[in-house]
């Protein structure tokens, strides 16, 4: 995918209007630099890593020539397009000698070109993914970045041609079965040095077995060591001593790198490849956010969301009945149980943000909305987190700070308290307010008044308060429509919901939706 786009030229109108017809195209998805030389082209160049450079052939300095000149001797160069007039020819084939995707006459120029451009581009970056610039195996003693991006993205994209990424990098003697042995790496320093040092150990390791073997890092910490399968006899026993002599000579490193095996897999074809390498990333992701040292017995999916549900029913009521120094057991049970089946990451983030929603719910009976601040800034902050442990830390702080709440701001009088405690069940109900006066055994005027005035907003209000926490809490669930949501939450006009959805929260619910599945 083309991510990085350079735009090279002294004339700044054009390099502006070039710009804006880039980002008026619906395949341009990239960030946009900009150089009004060859030589601050250069500079940026040793900078940022650019996919596409389209330069003007006439420039100050550093002119056209010379500058796709100086790329191409760069060890990863990006694509080229050149911008020309139409007296520029010898220019124009200059560059054309140096091998550039293609140029671009300036006075005509539209929208239809850009998008061929870019198609291009991503078809040439598919595929030339060059082993000069991309094959990370034996030979070669240094951690690419190019191979990581590139193996990244084969698997990433549904359509992406792993096949063909692993033949290149195979020197197209790909042998089926293979073996796939995926580790992750623990480094107490996370830089990019030590993955460099800790990557050309590992490849002296495995050309000390004299071995075909591929080894491709997945960034940040997990690296797959590809090889032809042995016989079914030694493959268990060949894979337990490369795990030793990894263990062991990276214990022995200056910055003494730990390693966790995620699992051993038998790729039997092509169809498989994806597959495989799926759920030894879902693995590695499962023991980095846990930091465990191996993986334990795994949950089904479906038993991960019967576990959780229980688990949040079980804080639910503990909040409705306003025992919040039970609150924080009652979590950290489900941490420590969460941890022990190593439940999806994914997954135990959105039950902490219901959690969340639940308990900003309840801030309101003290305080109404002079609180709940610090319950958003705690979802976002789990919406950014790494580790299970981070994510308790963020969530105790609010819980003990839920707590400190409750305890300074003196309880509702019996007749609202008992109000809440029926709201809380009955949200989903058509609660007027005349049902709810007589509940409580208050002439309805004078139940309005003293609600307003013990809660800080209207009945109405309230009720609308509590439906709209709720829809959030099951929108981070991400299982229902929104349709499905405003029924369940006690709206029977989707078009009501959405505009007291964007009254309360700020954004429709479908963009706080879509955010909510971006940030997962």
């Amino acid at each position: 995918m083309i991510e990085r786009i350079l735009v090279v030229d002294d004339d700044f109108l054009i390099r502006k209007w070039l710009c804006l017809l880039i980002q008026q195209s619906q395949k341009c998805h990239a960030k946009l630099f900009q150089a009004e030389n060859g030589q601050k082209a250069l500079n940026l160049l040793n900078q940022e890593a650019i996919d596409l450079v389209i330069t003007d052939v006439k420039m100050p300095l550093v002119n056209g020539v010379d500058l796709v000149r100086q790329i191409q001797k760069m060890s990863a160069p990006p694509q080229i397009a050149v911008l020309s007039a139409y007296d520029d020819y010898n220019y124009v084939r200059a560059t054309l000698k140096e091998g550039v995707l293609d140029y671009l006459l300036k006075g005509e120029i539209e929208l239809h070109d850009i998008d061929a451009l870019l198609d291009q581009a991503e078809q040439r970056q598919a595929s030339t993914l060059s082993l000069s610039e991309t094959r990370l195996s034996k030979g070669t003693q240094s951690y690419n970045k190019v191979i990581a991006k590139a193996f990244r993205e084969c698997l990433e994209d549904p359509e992406g041609d792993l096949e063909g990424f692993l033949k290149q990098s195979y020197r197209n003697k790909i042998v089926f079965p293979m073996e796939s042995l995926a580790c992750y790496l623990k480094h107490p320093q996370r830089s990019e040095a030590a993955r460099f040092h800790t990557l050309s150990q590992l490849e002296n390791i495995c050309n000390s077995q004299k071995l075909d073997y591929l080894l491709l890092p997945y960034p940040p910490d997990l690296f797959f060591l590809l090889y032809s399968r042995q016989a079914e006899s030694e493959a268990g026993h060949f894979s337990e001593k490369m795990l030793w002599q990894i263990r062991e000579a990276l214990g022995r490193t200056p910055d003494s790198c730990t390693v966790t095996t995620v699992n051993r897999s038998r790729i039997p074809d092509v169809q498989h490849l994806r597959q495989v390498f799926s759920q030894q990333i879902d693995d590695a992701l499962r023991i980095s956010f846990y930091q465990l040292g191996q993986l334990p017995a795994k949950l089904s999916p479906e038993q991960e969301l019967t576990f959780l549900a229980a688990f949040k029913e079980e804080i639910s009521a503990i909040i409705r009945k306003k025992q919040y120094s039970n609150v924080r057991g009652a979590f950290q049970d489900m941490v420590v149980k969460c941890r022990e089946t190593a439940v999806s990451p994914k997954l135990f983030i959105n039950s902490c943000i219901a959690v969340c929603y639940q308990l900003s719910a309840y801030v309101q009976f003290f305080t109404s909305n002079a609180h709940l601040a610090l319950v958003e800034d705690t979802v976002f902050q789990l919406q950014r987190v790494e580790t299970a442990q981070e994510s308790e830390r963020h969530m105790l702080s609010l819980m003990d700070y839920i707590h400190d709440v409750a305890r300074k701001h003196p309880r509702y009088s019996p007749a609202i308290e008992k109000s809440i405690d029926y709201i809380a069940g009955h949200y989903s109900e058509k609660l007027s307010l005349d049902e709810i006066s007589s509940y409580v055994y208050l002439n309805k005027s004078y139940f309005s008044e003293l609600f307003k005035k013990e809660i800080g907003i209207n009945y109405n209000d309230y009720i609308n308060q509590v439906r709209i926490q709720r829809a959030c809490e099951l929108m981070a669930e991400g299982r229902y429509t929104l349709s499905d949501i405003a029924q369940m939450v006690g709206f029977s006009d989707q078009n009501y919901f959405s505009k007291v959805f964007k009254r309360i929260v700020g954004e429709s619910p479908k963009r706080y939706q879509k955010a909510l599945k971006h940030n997962s």
